[in-house]
């Protein structure tokens, strides 16, 4: 069995390809918004880029607890909504 140091590198290790894998897909998405700006698709572009950036800032906040920092746990939508 791996120890827990090892667990939590493996951790830290899949987090960073993760974050890799969805830098590269909203690279990808952004290149063809650019593209194709003025179709009917472009909202769609937006949607799935700003999911892509979600998720990575997800893996962020965990990579930093893994790394034993701390992050606010409120959750941002909460937060949007609070402030309307």
């Amino acid at each position: 069995m791996a120890s827990e140091s090892e667990r939590i590198e493996e951790v830290r290790k899949y987090i960073e390809a993760t974050i890799a894998e969805i830098d590269s897909h909203t690279e990808d998405m952004e290149k063809l918004f650019k593209m194709d700006r003025w179709s009917k698709d472009s909202a769609l572009y937006e949607i799935i880029i700003n999911s892509y950036e979600r998720h990575r800032n997800t893996l962020k906040r965990i990579q930093k607890i893994v790394e034993g920092g701390k992050v606010e746990i409120w959750p941002l939508y909460a937060q949007r909504q609070v402030g309307d």
